[in-house]
Protein backbone atom coordinates (compact mmCIF):
# COMPACT_ATOMS: atom_id res chain seq x y z
CA UNK A 1 0.00 0.00 0.00
CA UNK A 2 2.85 2.38 0.74
CA UNK A 3 4.40 1.59 -2.65
CA UNK A 4 1.06 2.28 -4.35
CA UNK A 5 0.62 5.52 -2.41
CA UNK A 6 4.08 6.85 -3.24
CA UNK A 7 3.57 5.93 -6.88
CA UNK A 8 0.36 7.94 -6.99
CA UNK A 9 2.08 10.87 -5.27
CA UNK A 10 4.89 10.77 -7.83
CA UNK A 11 2.38 11.06 -10.68
CA UNK A 12 0.65 14.00 -8.97
CA UNK A 13 3.96 15.75 -8.44
CA UNK A 14 4.94 15.20 -12.08
CA UNK A 15 1.66 16.69 -13.30
CA UNK A 16 1.79 19.68 -10.96
CA UNK A 17 5.38 20.55 -11.81
CA UNK A 18 4.55 20.58 -15.52
CA UNK A 19 2.78 23.90 -14.93
CA UNK A 20 4.12 25.26 -11.61
CA UNK A 21 7.54 25.93 -10.10
CA UNK A 22 6.88 24.26 -6.74
CA UNK A 23 4.77 21.40 -5.48
CA UNK A 24 3.62 20.30 -2.03
CA UNK A 25 2.16 16.85 -1.34
CA UNK A 26 1.39 14.81 1.78
CA UNK A 27 2.48 11.20 2.35
CA UNK A 28 0.43 9.16 4.82
CA UNK A 29 2.66 7.55 7.48
CA UNK A 30 0.65 5.71 10.10
CA UNK A 31 -1.81 8.20 11.54
CA UNK A 32 0.01 11.28 10.29
CA UNK A 33 0.42 12.98 6.93
CA UNK A 34 4.01 14.04 6.29
CA UNK A 35 4.39 17.11 4.02
CA UNK A 36 6.82 16.85 1.13
CA UNK A 37 7.89 19.81 -0.96
CA UNK A 38 9.86 19.80 -4.21
CA UNK A 39 10.72 22.41 -6.83
CA UNK A 40 10.65 21.98 -10.60
CA UNK A 41 14.41 22.60 -10.66
CA UNK A 42 15.10 19.81 -8.14
CA UNK A 43 12.67 17.48 -9.93
CA UNK A 44 14.47 18.05 -13.24
CA UNK A 45 17.83 17.36 -11.57
CA UNK A 46 16.43 14.04 -10.28
CA UNK A 47 14.99 12.79 -13.56
CA UNK A 48 17.57 14.13 -16.03
CA UNK A 49 20.07 11.25 -15.51
CA UNK A 50 17.30 8.64 -15.90
CA UNK A 51 15.91 10.25 -19.05
CA UNK A 52 19.45 10.54 -20.40
CA UNK A 53 20.13 6.85 -19.74
CA UNK A 54 16.90 5.88 -21.53
CA UNK A 55 17.71 8.01 -24.56
CA UNK A 56 21.27 6.68 -24.58
CA UNK A 57 19.92 3.11 -24.55
CA UNK A 58 17.67 3.96 -27.52
CA UNK A 59 20.66 5.42 -29.34
CA UNK A 60 22.75 2.27 -28.76
CA UNK A 61 19.92 0.04 -29.98
CA UNK A 62 19.49 2.09 -33.15
CA UNK A 63 23.24 2.09 -33.75
CA UNK A 64 23.64 -1.67 -33.22
CA UNK A 65 20.75 -2.34 -35.60
CA UNK A 66 22.17 0.12 -38.15
CA UNK A 67 18.97 2.17 -38.06
CA UNK A 68 18.27 5.87 -37.80
CA UNK A 69 15.56 7.78 -35.97
CA UNK A 70 13.77 8.24 -39.29
CA UNK A 71 13.73 4.47 -39.84
CA UNK A 72 11.47 4.21 -36.80
CA UNK A 73 9.22 7.00 -38.13
CA UNK A 74 10.47 9.15 -35.25
CA UNK A 75 7.63 8.06 -32.98
CA UNK A 76 8.60 8.44 -29.33
CA UNK A 77 5.78 7.35 -27.07
CA UNK A 78 6.47 9.60 -24.13
CA UNK A 79 2.88 9.21 -22.93
CA UNK A 80 2.07 10.93 -19.65
CA UNK A 81 5.74 11.78 -19.10
CA UNK A 82 5.51 14.23 -22.01
CA UNK A 83 3.86 16.60 -19.55
CA UNK A 84 7.36 17.31 -18.28
CA UNK A 85 9.04 19.96 -20.47
CA UNK A 86 12.53 18.59 -19.74
CA UNK A 87 11.60 15.17 -21.17
CA UNK A 88 10.20 16.69 -24.36
CA UNK A 89 13.31 18.83 -24.79
CA UNK A 90 15.74 15.93 -24.27
CA UNK A 91 13.83 13.63 -26.63
CA UNK A 92 13.64 16.36 -29.27
CA UNK A 93 17.39 16.98 -29.03
CA UNK A 94 17.98 13.28 -29.63
CA UNK A 95 15.66 13.23 -32.66
CA UNK A 96 17.22 16.34 -34.19
CA UNK A 97 15.09 17.82 -36.96
CA UNK A 98 12.80 14.79 -37.16
CA UNK A 99 9.29 15.48 -35.76
CA UNK A 100 8.62 13.84 -32.42
CA UNK A 101 5.17 12.67 -31.40
CA UNK A 102 4.21 12.83 -27.75
CA UNK A 103 0.83 12.80 -26.10
CA UNK A 104 -0.73 13.66 -22.78
CA UNK A 105 -3.90 11.92 -23.91
CA UNK A 106 -3.93 8.60 -22.04
CA UNK A 107 -6.31 6.82 -24.42
CA UNK A 108 -4.30 7.95 -27.45
CA UNK A 109 -1.05 6.91 -25.76
CA UNK A 110 -2.46 3.44 -25.06
CA UNK A 111 -3.74 3.11 -28.62
CA UNK A 112 -0.40 4.16 -30.10
CA UNK A 113 1.41 1.87 -27.69
CA UNK A 114 -0.72 -1.06 -28.88
CA UNK A 115 0.13 -0.29 -32.50
CA UNK A 116 3.84 -0.06 -31.71
CA UNK A 117 4.02 -3.01 -29.35
CA UNK A 118 1.74 -5.49 -31.05
CA UNK A 119 -0.72 -7.31 -28.80
CA UNK A 120 1.40 -7.25 -25.65
CA UNK A 121 0.08 -3.83 -24.62
CA UNK A 122 -3.48 -5.13 -24.37
CA UNK A 123 -2.43 -7.78 -21.86
CA UNK A 124 -0.40 -5.25 -19.88
CA UNK A 125 -3.38 -2.88 -19.72
CA UNK A 126 -5.64 -5.72 -18.61
CA UNK A 127 -3.21 -6.54 -15.81
CA UNK A 128 -3.05 -2.87 -14.81
CA UNK A 129 -6.85 -2.74 -14.71
CA UNK A 130 -7.05 -5.65 -12.25
CA UNK A 131 -4.22 -4.14 -10.20
CA UNK A 132 -6.09 -0.85 -9.81
CA UNK A 133 -9.26 -2.70 -8.82
CA UNK A 134 -7.24 -4.60 -6.24
CA UNK A 135 -5.84 -1.34 -4.88
CA UNK A 136 -9.36 0.05 -4.61
CA UNK A 137 -10.66 -2.88 -2.56
CA UNK A 138 -7.49 -3.35 -0.51
CA UNK A 139 -7.91 0.11 1.01
CA UNK A 140 -9.71 -0.96 4.19
CA UNK A 141 -10.32 2.70 5.10
CA UNK A 142 -12.77 3.09 2.24
CA UNK A 143 -16.42 2.03 2.22
CA UNK A 144 -15.66 -0.61 -0.40
CA UNK A 145 -12.61 -1.94 1.44
CA UNK A 146 -12.42 -5.73 1.23
CA UNK A 147 -8.95 -7.35 1.30
CA UNK A 148 -10.29 -10.75 0.24
CA UNK A 149 -11.76 -9.33 -2.96
CA UNK A 150 -8.58 -7.30 -3.46
CA UNK A 151 -6.43 -10.43 -3.36
CA UNK A 152 -8.56 -12.07 -6.06
CA UNK A 153 -8.08 -9.04 -8.30
CA UNK A 154 -4.36 -8.98 -7.56
CA UNK A 155 -4.19 -12.64 -8.62
CA UNK A 156 -5.84 -11.81 -11.94
CA UNK A 157 -3.31 -9.02 -12.50
CA UNK A 158 -0.39 -11.19 -11.40
CA UNK A 159 -1.40 -14.03 -13.69
CA UNK A 160 -1.25 -11.56 -16.58
CA UNK A 161 2.34 -10.78 -15.64
CA UNK A 162 1.83 -7.57 -13.65
CA UNK A 163 4.99 -7.33 -11.53
CA UNK A 164 3.51 -4.97 -8.94
CA UNK A 165 0.63 -7.38 -8.29
CA UNK A 166 3.05 -10.31 -8.06
CA UNK A 167 5.07 -8.44 -5.43
CA UNK A 168 1.93 -7.51 -3.48
CA UNK A 169 0.84 -11.17 -3.41
CA UNK A 170 4.31 -12.28 -2.39
CA UNK A 171 4.25 -9.82 0.50
CA UNK A 172 0.68 -10.75 1.46
CA UNK A 173 1.43 -14.45 1.73
CA UNK A 174 4.76 -13.73 3.40
CA UNK A 175 2.89 -11.83 6.12
CA UNK A 176 0.83 -14.95 6.82
CA UNK A 177 3.73 -17.39 6.38
CA UNK A 178 2.67 -19.36 9.47
CA UNK A 179 -0.47 -20.58 7.72
CA UNK A 180 -0.37 -23.86 5.73
CA UNK A 181 0.80 -23.42 2.16
CA UNK A 182 1.42 -19.69 2.42
CA UNK A 183 5.21 -19.89 2.38
CA UNK A 184 5.28 -21.64 -0.98
CA UNK A 185 2.59 -19.28 -2.30
CA UNK A 186 4.66 -16.27 -1.25
CA UNK A 187 7.77 -17.61 -2.95
CA UNK A 188 5.80 -18.50 -6.07
CA UNK A 189 4.73 -14.91 -6.66
CA UNK A 190 8.07 -13.41 -5.65
CA UNK A 191 9.80 -15.78 -8.05
CA UNK A 192 7.51 -14.75 -10.92
CA UNK A 193 8.37 -11.09 -10.33
CA UNK A 194 12.06 -11.92 -10.05
CA UNK A 195 12.02 -13.91 -13.28
CA UNK A 196 10.63 -10.84 -15.02
CA UNK A 197 13.68 -8.91 -13.91
CA UNK A 198 12.58 -7.08 -10.76
CA UNK A 199 15.89 -6.38 -9.00
CA UNK A 200 14.32 -5.74 -5.60
CA UNK A 201 12.67 -9.16 -5.52
CA UNK A 202 15.73 -10.85 -6.99
CA UNK A 203 17.71 -9.55 -4.02
CA UNK A 204 14.97 -10.65 -1.60
CA UNK A 205 15.04 -14.18 -3.01
CA UNK A 206 18.82 -14.26 -2.79
CA UNK A 207 18.59 -13.10 0.82
CA UNK A 208 16.01 -15.80 1.63
CA UNK A 209 18.13 -18.61 0.18
CA UNK A 210 21.30 -17.21 1.73
CA UNK A 211 19.85 -17.20 5.24
CA UNK A 212 17.51 -20.16 4.85
CA UNK A 213 14.58 -17.88 5.60
CA UNK A 214 11.47 -20.05 5.07
CA UNK A 215 13.39 -22.06 2.46
CA UNK A 216 16.21 -24.57 2.63
CA UNK A 217 19.49 -22.66 2.70
CA UNK A 218 21.17 -22.84 -0.70
CA UNK A 219 24.17 -20.59 -1.35
CA UNK A 220 24.30 -21.48 -5.04
CA UNK A 221 20.73 -20.32 -5.62
CA UNK A 222 21.32 -17.29 -3.41
CA UNK A 223 24.35 -16.27 -5.47
CA UNK A 224 22.33 -16.72 -8.67
CA UNK A 225 19.66 -14.25 -7.55
CA UNK A 226 22.21 -11.84 -6.06
CA UNK A 227 23.98 -11.80 -9.43
CA UNK A 228 20.80 -11.01 -11.36
CA UNK A 229 20.05 -8.06 -9.09
CA UNK A 230 23.69 -6.98 -8.94
CA UNK A 231 23.95 -6.84 -12.72
CA UNK A 232 21.05 -4.39 -12.66
CA UNK A 233 22.95 -2.13 -10.30
CA UNK A 234 21.41 -3.10 -6.95
CA UNK A 235 24.09 -2.08 -4.44
CA UNK A 236 22.97 -4.43 -1.66
CA UNK A 237 23.04 -7.37 -4.08
CA UNK A 238 26.47 -6.33 -5.35
CA UNK A 239 27.76 -6.35 -1.77
CA UNK A 240 26.26 -9.79 -1.11
CA UNK A 241 27.61 -11.24 -4.34
CA UNK A 242 31.05 -9.90 -3.42
CA UNK A 243 30.73 -11.60 -0.04
CA UNK A 244 29.82 -14.89 -1.74
CA UNK A 245 32.96 -14.68 -3.88
CA UNK A 246 35.12 -13.67 -0.93
CA UNK A 247 34.19 -16.77 1.07
CA UNK A 248 33.33 -19.13 -1.80
CA UNK A 249 29.65 -19.42 -0.90
CA UNK A 250 27.73 -20.88 -3.84
CA UNK A 251 30.50 -19.76 -6.22
CA UNK A 252 34.23 -20.54 -6.48
CA UNK A 253 36.25 -18.44 -4.05
CA UNK A 254 37.70 -15.51 -5.98
CA UNK A 255 39.07 -12.47 -4.14
CA UNK A 256 39.43 -10.40 -7.31
CA UNK A 257 35.81 -11.01 -8.24
CA UNK A 258 34.81 -10.15 -4.67
CA UNK A 259 36.67 -6.85 -4.90
CA UNK A 260 35.00 -6.11 -8.24
CA UNK A 261 31.51 -6.38 -6.75
CA UNK A 262 32.43 -4.72 -3.46
CA UNK A 263 33.74 -1.77 -5.46
CA UNK A 264 30.56 -1.45 -7.51
CA UNK A 265 28.48 -1.35 -4.33
CA UNK A 266 30.94 0.90 -2.50
CA UNK A 267 30.94 3.44 -5.32
CA UNK A 268 27.17 3.65 -4.93
CA UNK A 269 27.61 4.59 -1.29
CA UNK A 270 26.98 1.20 0.31
CA UNK A 271 28.83 1.57 3.61
CA UNK A 272 29.00 -2.17 4.30
CA UNK A 273 30.76 -2.72 0.97
CA UNK A 274 33.00 0.29 1.60
CA UNK A 275 34.17 -1.29 4.84
CA UNK A 276 34.76 -4.66 3.15
CA UNK A 277 36.73 -2.97 0.38
CA UNK A 278 38.85 -1.39 3.09
CA UNK A 279 39.52 -4.86 4.50
CA UNK A 280 40.58 -6.10 1.06
CA UNK A 281 43.08 -3.27 0.65
CA UNK A 282 44.37 -3.78 4.18
CA UNK A 283 44.87 -7.53 3.76
CA UNK A 284 45.82 -7.53 0.07
CA UNK A 285 42.99 -9.90 -0.83
CA UNK A 286 42.09 -9.41 -4.50
CA UNK A 287 44.12 -6.18 -4.78
CA UNK A 288 47.62 -4.97 -4.07
CA UNK A 289 47.96 -4.23 -0.38
CA UNK A 290 47.55 -0.49 0.14
CA UNK A 291 47.03 0.86 3.65
CA UNK A 292 46.26 4.40 2.50
CA UNK A 293 43.58 3.14 0.12
CA UNK A 294 42.22 0.97 2.92
CA UNK A 295 42.05 4.03 5.17
CA UNK A 296 40.16 5.92 2.47
CA UNK A 297 37.44 3.28 2.27
CA UNK A 298 37.26 2.86 6.03
CA UNK A 299 36.68 6.61 6.27
CA UNK A 300 33.90 6.47 3.69
CA UNK A 301 32.33 3.64 5.68
CA UNK A 302 32.47 5.73 8.84
CA UNK A 303 34.83 3.24 10.50
CA UNK A 304 37.12 5.74 12.21
CA UNK A 305 38.71 3.12 14.45
CA UNK A 306 39.88 0.98 11.52
CA UNK A 307 41.01 4.06 9.63
CA UNK A 308 43.27 5.16 12.51
CA UNK A 309 44.53 1.61 12.98
CA UNK A 310 45.54 1.13 9.35
CA UNK A 311 47.15 4.58 9.09
CA UNK A 312 49.45 3.63 11.97
CA UNK A 313 50.78 0.86 9.73
CA UNK A 314 51.63 3.45 7.07
CA UNK A 315 53.78 5.44 9.50
CA UNK A 316 55.83 2.43 10.59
Amino acid sequence: RFESQTGEQAVKIKHQLSSTENCREYILMGWESIPYEISAVHFNEMIAPLVGQTIDACHRILKSADLSVKDLSAVFMVGGTSRVPLVREMVQRFAGDVPVYSSVDLELAVAMGAVMGGGSREEEDEGEKWLQLGNKYYNSDSVEGNPEIAIEYYKKAAELGNITAQKILGHYYETYFNLPGHTSESLKWYRKAAEQGDAEVQYMLGFAYYHGDRVTRNYRVAAKWFRKAAEQGDAAAQDKLGFCYYYGLGVPQDYEEAVKWYRKAAEQGNMIAQNKLGVCYETGHGVLQDYEEAAKWYEKAGNEEKKISVLKKVRR
